[in-house]
């Protein structure tokens, strides 16, 4: 009885254990995977998948590790800083400038009030990036969906029709430049817009995308 009972016990511990800790892997060739840090070092991470096996992946596989409440960790070859995951002393090896570190936050942030993988974003299907541009930092969602930040507009997420008509212009590089706002509930009710620093994205609600320059009252 008493085996049963600690069996049982173990069980609905790691049952709980598992439902808490969900977070994301993203490696180089695209695939990203939902489970459980393990441990990480300077040659491999070990990551539980939500299926329960454990699988070591070669450090120079990863991409980044997206901690379900820890924020991000991106993985580098090169200038490495050894910091900690805040999580039962594990450490992983990341490659993270000033100005990066501030980007994976906030976008991390951003992702988590968005309400993280159920929102309208998805998963990531990709790291923290540095823009065209050299200012900003970007991630991709499975959703079709992006969070765009710099330092002068801070983080906001793209997505739908406003995400590829501003992919179509050229994203950043646009006239449109970065978005300073998320998607918004037009005064009517049925139309949507978004504002960039050159302008602002339109749609009525029935027909296509429009971009509207940036007018003297904007400023």
């Amino acid at each position: 009885m008493f085996k049963a009972t600690s069996l049982l016990g173990w069980f609905l511990w790691a049952s709980l254990w598992f439902a808490v800790r969900a977070d994301t892997i993203v490696l180089r060739d695209g695939n990203a995977h939902r489970g459980t840090f393990v441990r990480g070092s300077d040659t491999d991470i070990r990551f539980r998948i939500d299926n329960g096996r454990l699988r070591t992946f070669d450090r120079n596989e990863v991409e980044s590790i997206h901690f379900e409440n820890d924020g991000v960790a991106t993985i580098g070859s090169a200038n490495r800083e050894i910091f900690s995951n805040r999580r039962d002393g594990n450490v992983v090896a990341g490659e993270q400038g000033s100005m990066e570190r501030r980007a994976t936050m906030e976008i991390q942030r951003k992702y988590r009030q968005l309400g993280g993988g159920s929102s309208i974003l998805g998963n990531p299907t990709s790291g923290v990036h540095p823009t065209d541009d050299g200012i900003g930092y970007y991630q991709h969602y499975s959703n079709g969906a992006s969070i765009y930040w710099s330092p002068d507009t801070g983080a906001h997420e793209v997505h739908g029709g406003f995400r590829v008509k501003w992919a179509e212009i050229g994203w950043e590089n646009s006239r449109l430049g970065y978005p300073t706002s998320d998607e918004q509930i037009a005064p009517d009710g049925r139309g949507r817009f978004q504002d960039f620093q050159g302008g602002r994205l339109l749609w009525d609600g029935s027909g296509a995308v429009q971009i509207r320059q940036r007018p003297r009252a904007f400023r």
